[in-house]
């Protein structure tokens, strides 16, 4: 998501391919606007995430995994 945008028709489009296909879809737009940084503070410009940002994405991957307990494969 950029900084400060709803969801784009590119992002709902990509969301309803992965739902025709059964692709888990993660949208990442309610976990940057629920952090606690201001949205501005997640991003280096206005597409690139920063450390905080990255941490956010983090997060929500860690959640995602959890919920859907997918093991964490390591070689």
């Amino acid at each position: 998501a950029e900084l400060g945008h709803r969801p784009s028709a590119a992002s709902e489009r990509i969301r309803q391919l992965a739902e025709a296909a059964n692709i888990p879809y993660l949208a990442l737009e309610p976990y940057y606007t629920e952090a606690p940084q201001e949205a501005a503070q997640l991003y280096r410009d206005n597409i690139h995430l920063n450390d905080a940002g990255q941490a956010v994405l983090a997060q929500a991957l860690t959640e995602c995994r959890q919920i859907a307990a997918v093991p964490i494969v390591s070689k």
